[in-house]
């Protein structure tokens, strides 16, 4: 078997950005209270991957006898803190 281990992944539909997207769903039910972040979301850091990406990462692999086996972390090229996220 052969593992693929995707950061966060966004796509087409989110062509206004998938941080506002992805945080709007979460913050907008959870508007009225107070989330603590630890480190205050300094510390933790998110790198997206387009959904192409990540289907061309897979394709490459299954293409590629080397791969059985593999573990591959998948992730996109911008790092971000989840500070930056929330506050985007």
């Amino acid at each position: 078997a052969t593992i693929f281990r995707p950061s966060a992944i966004y796509g087409h539909q989110h062509n206004d950005g998938f941080i506002a997207y992805h945080f709007s769903r979460l913050v907008r039910p959870l508007s009225f209270l107070r989330v603590p972040l630890y480190a205050s979301g300094e510390k933790t850091v998110k790198a997206p991957i387009f959904v192409n990406d990540v289907s061309n990462a897979i394709y490459a692999a299954i293409r590629e006898p080397m791969s059985v086996g593999q573990t591959y972390e998948i992730y996109g090229p911008e790092r971000y803190k989840l500070r930056e996220l929330i506050e985007f």
